[in-house]
This record gives C-alpha cells, structure tokens and sequence, in this order.
C-alpha cells in the first residue's frame, strides 16, 4: 500500500465498538463522516473542535475525555 489510504467499505466490517475521533470540518465534511457510519452500530463519531489532524496535540484533554467515557461504557 502506497499513497493514500484507501479505506473502502473497511468500516461496515467492525465488529466490536469502536470510535473515531474527527478533527473540525465544515458542515458537508461533518454531514459526510456522519453518512459514513449511518448503518454501523458499533462506531461512534465525534468531531472535536477546533482541532486539526493531530487532536491529541490541538486538545488533549478532550481527547482523553472522549477516550475514557468510550472505554468506561464498555
């Protein structure tokens, strides 16, 4: 694999919970990850804002809040 990643349909095969944290985008950018994990029940999507592509270095502490109420629900 080269390049970027291409991910296809790699979401609807997730079987155990799972979150993706998003950086900030546009509303069409939020309306698209949304529409990406509309039939996944297993995936949870938040979108962190004002951050860019590394949240852990934009908000840290967001980022381990969002984490650990994840991990705490399981």
């Amino acid at each position: 694999m080269s390049g970027t990643m291409r991910i296809g349909d790699v979401l609807s095969k997730i079987t155990v919970p799972a979150l993706v944290l998003k950086a900030d985008t546009s509303p069409e950018g939020r309306k698209a990850n949304e529409n990406a994990i509309t039939d996944l029940k297993n995936v949870k999507l938040v979108h962190v804002d004002g951050t860019g592509h590394n949240l852990h270095h934009d908000d840290l502490e967001r980022t381990i809040k969002e984490i650990t109420e994840f991990l705490s629900a399981l």
